[in-house]
């Protein structure tokens, strides 16, 4: 019964992107000449899309907290691909994520088509061209989202901040709003969400994706904080952004 249930969705999401493919075109299209318009179409198509996915897969989403303003910087817990389904389909952003995500199979061509930057973490040269790259974006009022902590966990605990990443964000003096994501799985048997939602342990991607979609049902929370706004200072801002976004974690069951 759950390898049927996991083929039904699978199905339905095949079904769903290809519906949605010709949405692409018009991205495609103007990314070489007006990159802000083009990230803004492919956040919005990418928004439609998860919904539609999250649907599929048996994912039910509650939203507390109002979602962030137009223009904002996000700064959310990271447990795996689910946050970026999740996210995408509660307001309209563009990621900025570990360059490997570029080269994953489906995730990467998807994050791509929406405008996802990509960042490698290992060279600090790049911490100054995503900066340079981010000041414009945000000046335009394109809604940024990272995951500061610098990688997946498995939702026990907020890992520290990296503050390189705020450097945009303090510069221009932009809100920046704390995001947390916990899971459950009622009616499922063990492992917990932290193995069966939660992408941190070195699985291939697509024996944890079929996991998933084996459960009976996924109950997702997206938890949104008040504003930050008035810090300049990268380290400064990471930590207050840290200790709110503690304040709203609750930590997803082993």
């Amino acid at each position: 019964m759950a390898n049927l249930r996991a083929a039904l969705r699978l199905g339905a999401v095949a079904l769903w992107t290809l519906l949605l493919l010709p949405l692409a075109l018009p991205v495609l299209a103007l990314r070489p000449l007006a990159k802000a318009a083009s990230l803004q179409l492919g956040a919005w198509t990418a928004r439609l899309w998860s919904r539609g996915v999250l649907a599929a897969c048996g994912v039910r989403r509650v939203v507390e907290g109002p979602r962030p303003p137009r223009g904002a910087f996000v700064a959310c817990t990271h447990h795996g691909y689910m946050d970026i389904l999740l996210l995408t389909s509660c307001y309209s952003t563009n990621f900025v994520a570990k360059r490997e995500i570029a080269y994953w199979p489906v995730f990467g061509p998807l994050s791509r088509l929406a405008g996802t930057l990509f960042v490698d973490r290992e060279r600090k040269s790049d911490t100054v061209r995503m900066r340079e790259l981010l000041l414009p974006l945000l000046r335009r009022g394109l809604t940024i989202t990272i995951f500061p902590e610098g990688g997946a966990g498995p939702g026990a605990s907020v890992r520290p901040f990296k503050p390189p990443l705020f450097e945009a964000a303090a510069a221009l003096g932009v809100p920046c709003v704390p995001a947390a994501l916990d899971f459950a799985t009622p009616g499922a048997r063990d492992p917990g969400p932290q193995l069966t939602v939660c992408w941190w342990q070195p699985e291939p991607l697509h024996k944890h994706v079929w996991r998933l979609l084996r459960l009976p049902r996924v109950q997702a929370r997206v938890r949104f904080g008040a504003p930050v706004s008035g810090l300049r200072d990268r380290k400064a801002l990471a930590g207050e952004l840290q200790r709110r976004v503690e304040a709203l974690f609750v930590p997803t069951p082993k």
